[in-house]
């Protein structure tokens, strides 16, 4: 299961998504509940436009398969995945960015599951157009 966070900051939202529900383990391919979330995220940012930043995080548990050498390469690509659902129900006007964080911003320790399930988790950050635009 997963939890979502909704931050609104003076200069930025924040949607944290994160938990063991979001995608399989060792795998870079949003699950259908995740993908149902997104499509609800994805029409709010709609509305909001501006600019959009992926940011996928792992907890600290290294992965090495043929497809993510490392949790940097899968972080990465569930960045992008998450992106490229996004992208499809933003509007032209809308820039989309993904980064992958890997390991490097825990938000709890690592040395639980629980821990771990926390630190493996998706930030949508929405950077409103500037005044004017």
């Amino acid at each position: 299961s997963g939890r979502l966070v909704v931050q609104d900051l003076a200069d930025r939202s924040i949607v944290l998504a994160q938990g063991d529900g979001l995608f399989g383990a060792g795998s870079a391919t949003p699950s259908a509940t995740f993908v149902e979330l997104l499509d609800h995220i994805g029409s709010a940012v709609a509305k909001l436009g501006g600019t959009v930043l992926v940011r996928g995080h792992t907890d600290n548990q290294p992965i090495r398969s043929a497809r993510f050498p490392s949790n940097w390469h899968l972080s990465k690509a569930r960045a992008d995945a998450v992106a490229g659902l996004l992208a499809a129900r933003l509007p032209g006007t809308s820039s989309i960015k993904a980064e992958g964080m890997a390991e490097s911003v825990p938000v709890a320790p690592n040395d639980s599951p629980e821990g771990r399930a926390r630190n493996r988790r998706v930030e949508i950050v929405v950077f409103p157009p500037a005044p004017g635009n």
